[in-house]
């Protein structure tokens, strides 16, 4: 009688064998066990040990770094003006002044949105950093912002390109650079953290 190889005795094919085994260790090790058996099926689950502020910190992170590419092309865009453009003197003195208020449009709006949508969203991720929507706003707030004071510094290219004076443009591009650098994404202390830091060390 021949014996086939890839069925050992008790007529079990090895891989049912092996997965069996596989489980009893997997349980036998606990929850450890568990997570790593969830990390073959599922490869995007997170480690027990990573909790809510470990994402807050990447989603702060990733946000800086975002900022540093904005304040880069405001910078950019005042290198370009002053580079490919020259004043002509026949520019309309309506023109700058529709820009001037746009330019104050926009500052308001972004204003608005540190005070309303970007308060909101800060006081629920300072009571759980883990809420999945308050990251969400706080993420689109930012986004918003930044777009908003970086118009700013577009709408003195647009000037220079139109003819217009580096003094005419240059309120536009310092207003850009400089709410950009103060509205940077600031750190969340969470309510938790700010208790443990009051606390006295025993």
């Amino acid at each position: 009688m021949e014996v086939d190889p890839q069925v050992p005795p008790y007529g079990f094919p090895r891989s049912v064998t092996c997965i069996s085994r596989a489980r009893i260790t997997m349980r036998g090790a606990g929850n450890d066990g568990l997570y790593h058996q969830d990390k073959i099926m599922n490869p995007a689950a997170k480690s027990p040990i990573a909790g809510p502020n470990a994402d807050m910190d990447a989603q702060l992170r990733s946000m800086r770094i975002i900022h540093r590419i904005f304040c880069v092309v405001a910078v950019t865009y005042v290198l370009l003006a002053e580079k490919l453009t020259s004043p002509n003197g026949t520019l309309s003195a309506a023109i700058p002044l529709s820009l001037g208020i746009l330019a104050f449009i926009d500052v308001m709006i972004a204003y608005r949105f540190r005070r309303k949508p970007l308060a909101s969203a800060i006081k629920d991720l300072q009571r759980n950093s883990g809420n999945a929507q308050a990251v969400v706003r706080w993420r689109q707030a930012q986004m918003v912002i930044m777009v908003l004071l970086l118009s700013l510094a577009l709408e003195g290219l647009t000037l220079r390109v139109m003819g217009a004076s580096l003094l005419v443009a240059f309120p536009f591009y310092l207003t850009s650079i400089v709410l950009l650098l103060i509205w940077r994404p600031q750190e969340i202390v969470t309510k938790a953290d700010a208790t443990a830091a009051d606390s006295p060390v025993n």
